[in-house]
């Protein structure tokens, strides 16, 4: 009662406030309207001001400039007496100055009006005052002497004052014009009122929007008195139960909608009939009508509940389980006024019921049949209460009852201490499936056998029962073992069992933490096998292999037992010797030279290697890894330079001639990018004509800051870095340019010679590419091309085989430097050469050398006799011409004959020869 007096007496007071809110609006609109109105007057009539002065001053301007204009002239031509030239020329500046404010006073005001014109107007003004200095110029050439002198002046200022003129009275008429219409469109906006004030639009919207607030209120309260009438039907009509009401007589007054659709009947159907003859419940056991609630209600007055297992019998005779309370509903002076029943449907609660037995039934066959161990253990004493036969199995027992009250951890076994682990501690206040534990186990089985299980550990806590650990294990012996296997490759070398890089780089870690803290030193040792290549190519990789495995095994009887041998692919070996001084670390690597290099019996094959070792120590050479490693491979780069078969301790001089050769690689990568390299020609005349039959190409590298660096400082290292292909094209493809520029030029026999490096027959099939795409870009015939190689580029088979496919391609062979390697005779017989080259270590004491004489005459012998051409390279003196020419020899080449030159000194040199 209290609530709904408060409620109208709220209601009264918010419709005063609209009514109030309403009539403040009204006032408030009307005193904005007129505000606005008096604003936008004022401003028309101050616009309407401000044009019509606009058009006095271009009036004015007007006047004032004729005036000017005017004045010009009396100066000019009355101004011959000087006192009569100053008055004029007083008015002149006098008339200007005032055009020039009145004009820039226009542009200004045109520009505030924001005019079409406006722009030209400030042009005009700044043209004006521009004509100034031209009339000041104009009138240093008057002559008061001359009267003729005026029109001269006049003639200077080439008519600009006109011509302003007649701009400015366009620009008046067309503002005058503006002037007068907007002046009548000023009239006819007079009574226009749209003119919208920050605070009056504030207010006016303050007060909008708390009218619509008082409306809400006032709907909301109008709500509240509707649903305090329907809150009790609605409650009812919400809830899953079914209700029936009936009165002090058991006769039926309310039935929510949940109630009539189990009964089938509607309200009206219902309603008024006696509770007995509505709702008919009999006893499932006994099959017999059931006690009548209401009828208890009212003669006990007490609240009574249905007899278990009580059917509803509907209208079509099929029976609904239910289950249902009765309660007497009481009046003013405790009189019994009715009875509320609330009852519901029991059919799906019995359906759940026997889902869930049968999901028991078959858990239990699941957990029994099943092959992956089951166990539940009491938390936190880990003690098995009940397991499945799999897990009986994998422990080793006959039967699952026997592990009852043991613990699981009794049968771990840890894979390295073999000692029992614990299981994982959840700790206090877990929560269901809140802690998972998962691991793999070894277990030692009642047989005695080991045998490895993923063990997966699940924590499950309700607050009816003690928390439970269910634990699930799955055989992966089968897995483990695959796994330990493939563990095992990924830390040692497939072919000889010992420690690969990833390892090796774990125990250097190890050995850097356990010197540091016992501060001593250890040793790396890096071995590469000299010519290793060589022997797998020519014996084949089975021999290679076992050729591997045999060097390993000596390695292993040199070292000690705390030391590591690791192997890092292809034919390279580090070893880490910990604890060790460098003058044992120097007797030891000497030992180890000593050991390679003694003979190895591999397939009935007597094998000699012999190693190149680089050695760095810990801490002087570096302190990781990375750095030691690369120290040991400069000094193992050193011994390969120095001839190999050595060892050779680390020092800073190799790391900074290391240094400079990358840089100087990578100004080599550089160079092939920016074209910085060019061919040299060196001629090779004919000793019987000495006329030019061929030369030789040779690379120059012009250097931006080295300046020209010659091909024996760049080539070996073009060979390391694999960049010698890339060289090796352009220059095959530079000498076959010039060739075609040759032949342009008439000198059709002229033949060019360049050098194949041994790695570019190594890989013969590139080589091979790169000759047929040049030969075929250029038109040149292959007879015109030589390659000139080495004795040293074709001591494998590989090689040889790609010199003789380039042969048969109708590139010419000459044997280079020959005399200097151990096989030249067998080379002969391998391959059809055209030339062969006697080395310039022969020819430059030949004369003086008896034994170098013979050797020179029995070369030349030979190559006769086979029919080659002989080419003697390094001649410098005429009296070494005439001998060589006495032996038989074709070609000669040096200084002689000609320094290696560039392209447009040799082309001069040949044009030179042929006339």
């Amino acid at each position: 009662m209290k609530k709904s007096v408060q409620r109208t007496l709220e209601t009264r007071f918010l419709i005063g406030w609209i009514l109030a809110a309403w009539v403040l609006s009204f006032f408030l609109w009307a005193y904005w309207w007129f505000e606005s109105n008096q604003s936008h007057l004022n401003h028309v009539r101050q616009r309407a001001a401000h044009l019509q002065y606009l058009e006095e001053v271009l009036s004015d301007s007007r006047i004032t400039f004729a005036h000017q204009i005017q004045e010009w002239k009396d100066l000019l031509l009355r101004g011959t007496d000087p006192r009569a030239f100053e008055h004029y020329l007083e008015g002149f500046e006098t008339q200007h100055n005032q055009a020039q404010m009145l004009l820039d006073q226009a542009g200004h005001l045109a520009l505030q009006e924001k005019l079409g014109n406006s722009q030209d107007l400030l042009h005009l003004a700044d043209e004006h005052r521009a004509l100034y200095p031209i009339y000041k110029r104009a009138l240093s050439y008057y002559n008061s002497n001359n009267p003729l002198s005026y029109a001269k002046v006049d003639a200077l200022v080439h008519g600009l004052d006109r011509h302003l003129q007649g701009r400015l009275a366009i620009n008046a008429d067309l503002i005058t014009h503006y002037v007068s219409s907007e002046t009548r469109n000023l009239g006819l906006t007079e009574s226009l009122v749209v003119t919208f004030d920050q605070p009056y639009r504030i207010a006016l919207i303050t007060l909008q929007l708390l009218v619509v607030a008082a409306f809400l209120r006032l709907y909301w309260l109008m709500e509240q008195e509707d649903k305090a009438g329907k809150r009790a039907s609605v409650i009812m009509e919400s809830i899953g139960d079914c209700v029936i009401v009936t009165d002090e007589k058991g006769h039926v007054e309310f039935v929510n909608h949940p109630a009539m659709h189990l009964l089938g009947q509607s309200h009206d159907q219902l309603q008024g009939k006696p509770f007995k003859t509505v709702f008919p419940i009999f006893n499932a056991t006994t099959g017999l009508p059931a006690v009548d609630p209401v009828e208890r209600v009212l003669k006990e007055k007490r609240v009574v509940e249905l007899e278990n297992h009580t059917l509803l019998r509907h209208r079509d005779g099929h029976d609904t389980p239910i289950e249902d309370s009765a309660a007497p509903m009481f009046g003013s002076g405790q009189q019994l006024t009715g009875v509320v029943l609330v009852f519901h449907d029991m059919t799906r609660r019995y359906q759940l019921l026997q889902q869930l037995r049968e999901e028991r039934e078959l858990f239990q066959s699941l957990f029994n049949q099943s092959s992956i161990g089951i166990a539940y253990c009491s938390f936190p004493e880990e003690k098995i209460q009940i397991c499945n036969a799999a897990l009986g199995q994998m422990i080793g027992v006959s039967s699952p009852e026997r592990l009852q009250g043991r613990k699981l951890v009794e049968f771990m076994v840890h894979p390295y201490t073999r000692t029992a682990p614990s299981l994982p501690d959840f700790g206090p206040g877990a929560s269901l499936l809140h802690a998972n534990s998962s691991r793999e186990v070894l277990v030692l089985n009642g047989l005695g056998q080991q045998h490895w299980y993923h063990q997966t550990d699940t924590l499950i806590v309700s607050e009816e029962k003690p928390p439970t650990l269910v634990s699930l294990w799955i055989d992966i012996h089968e897995r483990k073992q695959a796994q330990n296997k493939l563990e095992y490759f990924a830390y040692y070398d497939a072919l000889t069992g010992l420690a690969n890089r990833t390892l090796l780089k774990d125990r250097v870690d190890q050995a850097i933490a356990l010197a540091l803290r016992k501060s001593w030193s250890f040793a790396l040792l890096l071995i590469d096998l000299d010519n290793f290549k060589s022997i797998n190519d020519t014996q084949g990789h089975p021999v290679g292999d076992r050729l591997l495995q045999a060097i390993s095994f000596r390695l292993k009887g040199i070292i000690r037992n705390e030391d590591t041998i690791a192997r890092f692919g292809g034919d390279e070996f580090v070893i880490l010797l910990n604890d060790i001084t460098t003058p044992e670390v120097e007797s030891l690597a000497k030992k180890l030279c000593t050991t390679l290099m003694q003979c190895i019996s591999v397939d009935d094959n007597e094998l000699f290697i012999t190693p190149s070792v680089g050695i760095s120590v810990f801490p002087s050479h570096g302190n990781d890894f990375d750095s030691l490693l690369r120290r040991a491979d400069m000094a193992m780069y050193h011994v390969k330079s120095s001839g190999k078969a050595s060892y050779r301790l680390f020092s800073t001089p190799m790391e900074d001639q290391r240094s400079e050769e990358y840089v100087l690689e990578m100004d080599l990568r550089h160079a092939l990018k920016e074209g910085e390299f060019e061919l040299y020609f060196q001629p090779k005349v004919s000793l019987s004509g000495r006329r030019i039959r061929s030369a030789e190409a040779l690379i120059r590298w012009n250097h931006p800051q080295r300046g020209q660096i010659l091909p024996n400082d760049f080539i070996p290292l073009a060979e390391r870095s694999e960049l010698i292909d890339l060289i090796g094209e352009w220059v095959i493809h530079q000498t076959c340019r010039f060739l075609h520029q040759c032949r342009r030029r008439g000198f059709n026999q002229l033949q060019l010679s360049f050098n194949a490096s041994p790695r570019q027959l190594m890989r013969g099939p590139l080589l091979i590419e790169h000759l047929h795409r040049a030969l075929e870009i250029f038109e040149i015939p292959a007879h015109a091309l030589i390659m000139e190689i080495t004795e040293t580029a074709l001591m494998n088979d590989a090689s040889v085989h790609t010199a003789r496919l380039i042969s048969e391609m109708g590139v010419r062979i000459s044997l280079d430097d020959f005399g200097t390697g151990y096989s030249s005779l067998s080379l002969l017989q391998k391959l059809p050469f055209s030339a062969l080259k006697i080395d310039r270590s022969f020819v430059s004491g030949f004369r003086d050398n008896p034994t170098d004489n013979t050797l020179v005459k029995a070369v030349i012998s030979i190559g006769l006799d086979l029919s080659l051409e002989i080419v003697a390279e390094g001649i410098e003196q005429e009296e070494q011409a005439r001998v060589l020419e006495s032996y038989g020899c074709h070609l000669g080449q040096g200084y002689l004959f000609g320094r290696p030159m560039p392209v447009s000194e040799f082309l001069l040199l040949l044009a030179q020869e042929t006339l």
